[in-house]
């Protein structure tokens, strides 16, 4: 019959084996095994699952209100319909944040660090047009290295690809 090392094999090696190819053929990452239908964009390598603020209501509200970021979730992604000087203040924020610009040709353009809630009313700009504008915890772009020049790859199937 078989013996433990056959079984560990036939168990755990060939599934893993045949995960990793299908993750490969498939352009999938692992955070979409474990957390199906969140969309995930890269900066850099670097996934990061977020929630798509694209409607004008989206956009205006925001992390308003809110107490921190959703559980499993990096990031808020604003999307915009074109490119501009998109304007973030911290209007009903209850935590900082790091902002993240991100150019229409998906280069990250700036990055605003630890923007406090007491801010407001002062509103952000990037020093340049962008389509993209990318919320994240404080301190999030220093722990994971995101900086201005790193691509961006939208999360697929959601936006462009």
């Amino acid at each position: 019959m078989f013996d433990k090392i056959q079984i560990v094999f036939l168990v755990i090696v060939i599934p893993l084996g045949i995960a990793y190819w299908l993750m490969n053929t498939n352009n999938i990452s692992i955070s979409e095994i474990f957390y199906p239908g969140t969309p995930i964009m890269h900066v850099g390598d670097i996934p990061i699952r977020v929630r798509i603020a694209n409607t004008e209501a989206e956009r205006t509200a925001g992390l308003s209100g809110k107490k921190g970021f959703e559980k499993n979730i990096g990031g808020l992604l604003f999307v915009f319909e074109k490119p501009e000087y998109h304007g973030i203040w911290m209007k009903n924020m209850n935590f900082p944040i790091d902002i993240i610009w991100i150019n229409e040709e998906l280069t990250v353009v700036g990055v605003e660090r630890n923007v406090l809630p007491e801010t407001y009313p002062k509103t952000f700009r990037p020093k340049e047009p962008v389509l993209y504008v990318l919320e994240t915890e404080t301190a999030y772009a220093d722990l994971v290295g995101i900086n201005v020049g790193d691509t961006v790859k939208l999360p697929k199937g959601y936006l462009e690809d």
